[in-house]
């Protein structure tokens, strides 16, 4: 279906996935905040720059915590300058290399990075020093190496996975933000773990975010699926409030089994029969109760041997998955 996947993975619980398919994992050493996707590009002709800019300061704020308000007119500019070193303008046709045959779109190693943009702020003394140390300070600054960076242009990006134990969890709003730049593109967002990223981020209001994409998301041809061991601790939150809201816009909900508490929790909420608490009581491990819309069926979970192969890697996986 040609869908792009997108996993913020908190546990490391999908690097195999991708190391065996090639795929884009982003960490503190890659991760390159001036990187702009293609779908950004096609779907914001007319604004791209503008937006990715707007992006990047956001950023600069978030890294810091702190409101960069009074230098936001010199950082934007500042943005744009750095961009423009590295021949990228309004012009789309500056995104590409062309061929007798084809074009192609420019490669991660030719955007500029976040050190290009520190090494400019410090040479045009647009921040403070104080400011530029801190900034310089955070992994995605200290940690990246355009030698790491140039791999991903080896790398598919059907499947990225973004790897929030390198990277630093407190700011999973950047990295979310940064997902969204892939709409225009058939989409899949996944969140693992939901509640340890919204803990590790409390101050970022990601539940607030995320409840919004769960209202939003479908209008950009995009879905979002999130994922929780523990659903006391999302139906706890906000008085239930966040839980209810994130069940009540999702289409469809798998429920393994739960604790007895966790299931008088879901009951409280009001938006399932007895007929389907029941069917939730009777699971067994290996078993799931899905939900879609107004129907509900228990079914059984079976991996497949390519399924396996896939999570684990093996010898066999290369000649099985180009079988596939």
């Amino acid at each position: 279906m040609n869908i792009r996947q997108i996993v913020f993975d908190i546990e490391n619980e999908y690097l195999n996935i991708a190391n065996n398919t090639d795929s884009v994992i982003y960490n503190s050493k890659n991760f390159n905040l001036l990187y702009i996707p293609e779908s950004m590009l096609l779907k914001n002709r007319a604004s791209f720059l503008d937006k990715k800019i707007e992006f990047v300061y956001l950023a600069l704020n978030s890294l810091l915590d702190f409101s960069l308000d009074k230098y936001e007119n010199s950082i934007k500019k500042a943005v744009k300058e750095v961009y423009n070193n590295f021949k990228i303008t309004d012009d789309t046709s500056n995104m590409y290399t062309y061929s007798n045959i084809n074009k192609k779109y420019r490669e991660c190693s030719s955007f500029p990075s976040q050190i290009d943009l520190i090494k400019y702020l410090i040479e045009k003394n647009i921040l403070p020093k104080t400011y530029i140390k801190l900034l310089e300070s955070k992994p995605l600054v200290k940690d990246y190496s355009d030698l790491d960076a140039k791999m991903l242009d080896d790398k598919t990006d059907t499947f990225i996975v973004f790897d929030l134990k390198s990277l630093d969890t407190t700011n999973f709003d950047i990295y979310l933000s940064f997902a969204e730049e892939y709409y225009g593109d058939k989409l899949l967002i996944y969140i693992d773990e939901m509640w340890k990223i919204i803990n590790a981020a409390k101050d970022r209001q990601i539940d607030v975010k995320i409840s919004e994409l769960f209202k939003t998301i479908r209008k950009n041809n995009a879905g979002i699926i999130v994922i929780s061991q523990d659903i006391h601790d999302v139906l706890k939150h906000d008085k239930g409030a966040f839980g209810k809201s994130i069940l009540n816009n999702a289409y469809t909900k798998m429920y393994f089994k739960m604790q007895y508490m966790d299931l008088e929790q879901l009951r409280e909420l009001g938006i399932y029969s007895e007929k389907d608490i029941s069917r939730l009581r009777k699971l067994i491990r290996g078993q799931a109760f899905m939900n879609i819309g107004d129907s509900g069926v228990n079914v059984d979970i079976k991996s497949s041997e390519f399924e396996k192969m896939l999570i684990e890697g093996g010898d066999n996986f290369e000649k099985s998955f180009n079988s596939n």
